[in-house]
């Protein structure tokens, strides 16, 4: 019998009055199961996240008794309201476009719409930081874009100085593990960016929302990360060493990344891509170290030279 129609069975059986002993249960769920294993069963449905209640001391003669407290309730009662919760999830991701490819989401509410047994948090997991600083107004933050609700914010800069400011805001976004609030400060024109790590407070303000004007599914196609430069895009070419190619192939730098085949070499591989230089290209190009060499522009190609230069000097033996 399939594990999901076992659980629907014994949630049943469970919801009797006069209640059943455990081997009337396993007369009744005709399943191939042993006793143990149902008493497992049974106990882990006492435990988060279905937490049914059971009556204790229920007894039959010297056999025990099972039965839930409440037999109105039953454990997909719970299910239902954590299926509500995830299309909450899905409703508002489709209105904060930008988290790319959820599908998996969809396909778990399948799952777990014929299966209450699912545990998702043993399906997947995510490189997160959950004692992130801000983290808390990531909700308030993406209720206030999503109703257009101008906020009040104190910004607390990294040299200690509080700055409070109206804004009009627009879009989150995540990047190596923060989140950054993109919005309009009342009364300019420029979009500017605040890490929730250094807002201190966030509250309704009652002055008239200002559009955007912005389409921020487009926002970032020109760059790595969340500075954007009052710059041109430019072509940056940069040689990889080949046995290191494979990663960035299949982790890209950026979406315009592409193969310079024409140029390819025994020990080393070319690609071009077209961004904004900031200081998150830098940083992500960095972090390859030697295994990759960035050939032109010369602007970039010197900066990033100087860097190397200041960090052999930090290392170096005296």
């Amino acid at each position: 019998m399939d594990k999901s129609f076992r659980y629907k069975q014994l949630d049943q059986l469970l919801r009797n009055e006069d209640g059943y002993t455990l081997n009337e249960i396993l007369v009744r769920l005709g399943d191939d199961i042993s006793k143990r294993t149902l008493q497992r069963e049974i106990e882990k449905l006492k435990q988060p996240p279905y937490n049914m209640k059971f009556v204790n001391n229920m007894y039959r003669g010297r056999e025990k008794l099972f039965r839930y407290k409440d037999i109105s309730k039953s454990l997909y009662d719970t299910h239902n309201k954590k299926l509500d919760k995830f299309n909450e999830l899905l409703s508002a991701l489709d209105q904060l476009s930008g988290i790319p490819q959820y599908d998996w989401m969809k396909y778990l509410l399948i799952e777990l719409s014929n299966n209450t047994t699912l545990d998702a948090q043993s399906v997947i997991s995510f490189d997160n930081n959950f004692y992130l600083v801000g983290i808390e107004y990531l909700t308030r933050l993406a209720k206030a874009i999503v109703h257009k609700q101008p906020q009040k914010i104190i910004y607390k800069t990294f040299k200690g100085h509080k700055i409070e400011v109206n804004v009009h805001p627009y879009h989150l976004r995540q990047y190596n593990n923060r989140w950054f609030l993109f919005c309009r400060v009342d009364g300019k024109e420029n979009i500017s960016n605040y890490a929730l790590d250094r807002i201190v407070s966030v509250n309704n303000v009652a002055i008239k929302f200002v559009d955007s004007g912005i389409n921020f599914d487009e926002w970032f196609d020109d760059v790595i990360g969340v500075t954007i430069p009052n710059t041109d895009v430019e072509d940056i070419l940069i040689k990889v060493k080949k046995d290191r190619y494979g990663y960035i192939k299949t982790k890209p730098l950026h979406s315009s990344q592409i193969e310079q085949k024409k140029i390819m070499t025994d020990n080393y591989v070319f690609i071009t891509i077209k961004v904004k230089i900031n200081k998150e290209l830098i940083a992500n190009i960095i972090s390859y170290g030697a295994d990759v060499e960035v050939i032109s522009p010369l602007s970039l190609r010197e900066s990033i030279k100087n860097i190397a230069k200041q960090m052999f000097k930090q290392y170096r033996d005296e």
